[in-house]
């Protein structure tokens, strides 16, 4: 497959996920939210605290769409994206670790009743993260290899 078909393949599948983190936002949390929580206050603060721990997921969207430029222009193996890939996997590595605790604490104030489903996203979660993990590594070993080619030649 040529390079600018799969970029063009992974934009796309960036842009499903992006719509998919918004109607979650906009629909999946409220609904939840509304069916478990007992009062507007416990409502509202689980309301925010989903709505600020999604802003990191697309904040990674938009390091992934950078990544697909790299992918373009055939420069996957480069210190740069393996960086940008640490990155990513930092933040998303914070933001389950804010998303669990989250929603144990609300699961012990007994305010959550999907806390299992919730804490399993937060396993899928770090699943992605080890998944960043092992390509940041491999992106780094193929940059350090492609310094030592240049560098021959």
């Amino acid at each position: 497959m040529k390079t600018d078909k799969l970029s063009v393949l992974l934009k796309g599948g960036i842009i499903v996920f992006g719509i998919c983190g918004l109607l979650m936002c906009v629909l999946w949390y409220p609904y939840t939210v509304s069916l478990t929580a007992e009062n507007s206050v416990e409502k509202w603060i689980q309301l925010i605290f989903y709505w600020l721990v999604s802003i990191p997921c697309f904040v990674i969207l938009v390091f992934a769409w950078r990544i697909t430029g790299s992918i373009k222009t055939d420069e996957v193996f480069t210190k740069k994206t393996a960086k940008c890939i640490k990155l990513c996997m930092f933040i998303l590595f914070m933001d389950v670790c804010v998303f669990f605790i989250g929603n144990v604490v609300f699961m012990i104030l007994g305010w959550s009743k999907l806390a299992f489903v919730n804490l399993m996203l937060a396993a899928i979660g770090l699943v992605v993260t080890s998944v960043l993990l092992v390509a940041c590594h491999y992106v780094e070993k193929g940059a350090n290899l492609q310094e030592e080619v240049e560098g021959t030649i």
